[in-house]
């Protein structure tokens, strides 16, 4: 475990380093204020966040956070993250992260009207190594739980969703995209792996 909490500690580092040069070579010409966040601060990072921060929003959300979404927030509050539509976004700072149908009344009910009627099963609960996959649409009975942890652009986010009925400790990342639909992780670190990796093969 701290071996995996290393590693990916380190691919952040490394992805920093090159993702704020290349943001840095196209500030001009990009559309984006993550990006113009990310040059500015000279770094797709942000300082850590405390214990005691981190405990205060669990209390205000009623849940407990991921392990590996609070070890992330300990090594960084926040970042810029290109994502998969090639848009960058920025990870909120957990003092800014809330319900997803709080959040963005207007993307909820889009998602939500739209929603698939499907259960989902987790995908640590699915036989295998799947780190992550593709679905049209996300389940509508997921949503209500959901709590959105990026910035909103096109309607679409990054969202903690949380398993009840598998327990306390069942949670998905889900990336919505209008054109890409709902892409599960099966975690938070395998999320930040998969678009730290792709992210540096299309930007750098």
């Amino acid at each position: 475990m701290m071996d995996d909490r290393i590693e990916l500690h380190n691919l952040l580092l490394f992805a920093s380093q090159r993702l704020t040069i290349a943001f840095q070579q196209q500030e001009q010409s990009s559309a984006d204020p993550a990006v113009r966040l990310a040059v500015s601060q000279g770094s797709i990072l942000r300082s850590p966040a405390t214990s005691e921060t981190i405990a205060a929003a669990e209390e205000r959300l009623g849940i407990d956070l991921p392990a590996d979404y609070k070890s992330f927030l300990q090594f960084s509050n926040g970042m810029v993250i290109p994502m998969i539509d090639g848009h960058v976004a920025e990870l909120l700072r957990v003092e800014a992260i809330k319900p997803f149908s709080c959040a963005d009344a207007h993307a909820f009910a889009l998602w939500n009207d739209q929603g698939s009627q499907e259960v989902f099963t987790p995908l640590s609960q699915i036989p295998g190594d799947l780190v992550c996959f593709q679905e049209n649409l996300p389940d509508v009975r997921l949503l209500t739980d959901a709590v959105l942890i990026s910035d909103v652009v096109n309607s679409g986010g990054v969202l903690l969703c949380p398993f009840k009925s598998f327990g306390p400790d069942a949670f998905e990342i889900w990336e919505l995209e209008p054109w890409a639909g709902c892409v599960r992780y099966r975690n938070f670190a395998d999320f930040l792996r998969e678009r730290i990796r792709a992210s540096l093969g299309e930007w750098t």
